[in-house]
């Protein structure tokens, strides 16, 4: 019988051959299918139908893979090492990875006659119309007012252009950026000493608008904010207790400068697994677990642990989880203090197949 013909035998079962039945998968079946895989995976079947490559880089399809990604969240941890065996940040080129595609892309240089006191670069995305753009915040010396750039990954020609709107007092950022719906928050002082305060800066990437808020000194001291449950938030170790909890203060409503807290006390066992280690807060994961760890690699030849933390209600347990495979990194130090290795961590990272 020749490849693609049916034949029924005695037991009454149809035989298609496989080469006939592949050309017969419904496109949304395809679509399904391929959904499911990893992207290293989706790049290498690129590779074996221009139908697939065609699917694979379809608006359609990354929108349906970023939806059922952010489903699967993965926990990613890169090294930041001072001999430049990964290099991440550098002090006027700055380099966006994707760490899924391994696509890298340096921005621009920004072109000034006169010098720049400060840059400061984040990225958000806008879930809308599916875009990933670099937010620049930048002063020129001796200007008492903020310059913000923007640039549109993924369009080419990369190039920067001001923000429209009303003008912004000068500022020092002292928190890292945060991406949260669309819109990109980071906190700051205002410069001058007369009418110096803190802020929360809100970049809306959609709209292409910066607006901002008033704060309190104790939200931006940590230096760090997080999405917490979608919402903006800061984390510092409790004032009664600070080796044993830590207040988690939440922007509910921007607009309207309201706010709510959550305390959490650790367990004393925490503080027995982790040993010398000093713990920070990473972050929370879909299922309202407190994620803890260390920020810098752990002394040669001792483990690395990250730590799931639930002291809320009836469950009150604490998870210890060993990742492994950070001998390669090399990094001989034998105590914290010496350790030059920074380890950067999301716990809730999830692949993305849209282009830079």
């Amino acid at each position: 019988m020749r490849a693609g013909e049916v034949d029924d035998d005695k037991e009454g079962v149809c035989k298609v051959s496989v080469n006939n039945l592949a050309h017969h998968i419904p496109p949304d079946l395809e679509i399904e299918i391929l959904t499911r895989l990893l992207i290293k995976s989706l790049k290498r079947f690129q590779c074996v139908s221009k139908e697939w490559s065609s699917i694979i880089q379809s608006q359609v399809f990354i929108d349906s893979f970023i939806s059922l990604s952010q489903t699967r969240s993965r926990f990613l941890v890169a090294v930041r090492s001072a001999k430049n065996r990964v290099a991440l940040l550098s002090s006027r080129r700055f380099t966006i990875c994707n760490p899924c595609t391994r696509q890298i892309i340096t921005l621009p240089d920004l072109k000034a006659k006169v010098i720049r006191e400060d840059i400061y670069m984040f990225l958000g995305y806008d879930p809308v119309g599916n875009e990933y753009k670099a937010l620049c915040s930048t002063v020129l010396f001796g200007e008492r007012f903020q310059e913000h750039k923007v640039l549109i990954l993924g369009g080419g020609n990369l190039s920067w252009r001001n923000i429209k709107g009303r003008k912004t007092k000068r500022y020092n950022v002292v928190t890292n950026g945060v991406c949260i719906n669309g819109m990109v928050y980071f906190g700051g002082w205002t410069t001058r000493e007369q009418e110096k305060e803190p802020r929360i800066f809100r970049f809306d990437v959609r709209c292409e608008r910066m607006s901002s808020i008033r704060t309190f000194s104790s939200f931006i001291a940590c230096g760090s904010l997080l999405n917490y449950n979608g919402m903006l938030a800061a984390v510092y170790p409790n004032p009664r207790e600070p080796l044993r909890g830590f207040v988690i203060w939440v922007l509910d409503v921007f607009d309207k400068f309201r706010w709510k807290t959550d305390v959490f006390h650790l367990h004393p066992l925490l503080a027995d697994l982790s040993g010398k280690i000093q713990l920070n807060f990473l972050g929370m994961n879909k299922s309202g677990e407190v994620i803890l760890g260390p920020l810098k690699l752990p002394p040669r030849h001792e483990p690395l642990y990250i730590f799931y933390y639930n002291g809320k209600g009836a469950k009150n347990y604490i998870r210890r989880v060993e990742l492994e495979g950070f001998e390669e990194f090399g990094c001989n130090h034998t105590s914290d203090e010496q350790c030059v290795c920074q380890l950067l961590i999301s716990p809730e990272h999830f692949e993305s197949l849209v282009p830079f």
